[in-house]
């Protein structure tokens, strides 16, 4: 619906853009990352470590998220546990973004509701949008 002046179009546009949380310490990596969401259509929230990362997540209300495993203060794993913790029933969906590639931590990540767990060196930016899109009914 458009109004003669465009404002109701423009409001429905602007609900309707995905905010995406990143969850990086590596600032290069979440810069590029954030540059491709934003080129996207979507919009970002940048956090450095799992502890902001939950704060982002309680304060911010992001529609998906993209974490690490290994962060600072308070690592990908150990976010996601107190997420699963703290919210049970959580909905957003998640995904791992690592370089670690062994057992323990994926079945530590699916365990806790990641959707997807990827490891960096095998992954395009490409297949991570394919995977947000698929996600989040885009």
């Amino acid at each position: 619906m458009l109004c003669a002046d465009g404002f109701l179009w423009h409001n429905i546009k602007m609900n309707t853009t995905k905010k995406i949380l990143i969850i990086e310490d590596d600032a290069t990596l979440s810069e590029l990352l954030s540059k491709q969401l934003l080129s996207s259509g979507f919009e970002t929230l940048v956090a450095s470590n799992g502890l902001e990362g939950l704060v982002k997540i309680k304060n911010d209300k992001p529609d998906a998220i993209i974490v690490d495993i290994m962060l600072p203060v308070m690592d990908g794993v150990k976010m996601l546990e107190e997420l699963r913790r703290t919210d049970p029933h959580i909905k957003i969906p998640i995904i791992v973004l690592t370089n670690l590639n062994d057992i323990e931590h994926i079945e530590k990540a699916i365990n806790n509701n990641a959707i997807a767990y990827l490891v960096k060196s095998d992954q395009s930016l490409q297949n991570i949008l394919d995977i947000l899109h698929k996600k989040l009914g885009m």
